[in-house]
């Protein structure tokens, strides 16, 4: 639980403050106002223009961590917003979001993304519902809320960067032990069943290898599967050896 959550936009404040809300005159009593909001919630998030607005600049100021968010597919393209992030907002924290389709294998082009964006700190790749990427109305979209929110799965991309974003992020690191590090199957498959999401995960050893192949994977079934088959290829290997050694 993050406590309360404010969602603020341009429209937002014009409709509180009138046309005149980024006007100097009004300057001191907006900067007010967004003190008490963020004093008030635990989350503020400030959705900025696509163009350079003065509420994009004063969101660009007013936040500690910027969000640039970006088509995974699409060419790298920096548009006029980011080009003047790291001049406004040298303090705040910037990390990139790349969306992509539902049941994505594994992304391509991230390297092309962050060199573009060397100011970065932090990336997350997030599979979206087709939805997303669809131009459909707001105020529709509210009528349908229950349908299209459901309660939140802690293993979908979005919880996971919602975790990393808010400091809940949850690690696993598995220890070493040889032959016993088939243990680590058994205890990520209750994790999952019991409904506890792994956002990062490392390892010394064969603790190593099993994260290294959790990560791989990404699910429960497949992981299982693959840590099965590499253990019986393994005690073959290690039956052979014997032999070579008795002979």
């Amino acid at each position: 639980f993050q406590g309360p959550t404010l969602h603020l936009t341009q429209q937002l404040i014009i409709d509180r403050f009138g046309v005149s809300a980024f006007e100097s005159i009004n300057d001191y009593r907006l900067s007010a106002w967004l003190g008490q909001q963020e004093e008030l919630h635990r989350i503020v998030v400030y959705q900025c223009d696509k163009q350079l607005t003065p509420w994009t600049k004063r969101s660009l100021r007013q936040a500690d961590c910027i969000l640039i968010v970006g088509i995974g597919w699409k060419e790298a393209v920096k548009g006029s917003v980011e080009k003047e992030i790291e001049r406004i907002a040298v303090r705040a924290q910037k990390e990139l979001i790349l969306l992509h389709r539902m049941g994505s294998l594994k992304p391509k082009g991230t390297a092309e993304w962050l060199k573009e964006r060397n100011w970065c700190t932090f990336h997350h790749h997030v599979r979206c519902p087709q939805r997303v990427f669809q131009n459909i109305n707001l105020e529709c979209l509210n009528d349908y809320t229950d349908l299209l929110e459901p309660d939140p799965d802690p293993t979908t991309d979005f919880a996971r960067m919602a975790r990393f974003l808010t400091g809940t992020a949850i690690g696993l690191v598995l220890g070493g032990g040889g032959a016993r590090g088939i243990a680590h199957v058994g205890m990520i498959q209750a994790m999952h069943e019991a409904g506890i999401p792994i956002d990062l995960i490392g390892g010394t050893s064969i603790g190593a290898f099993m994260g290294a192949l959790w990560a791989d994977e990404l699910n429960v079934k497949g992981y299982v599967d693959r840590a099965t088959h590499w253990c019986k290829v393994i005690s073959c290997f290690h039956s052979i050896d014997v032999l070579l050694k008795l002979d």
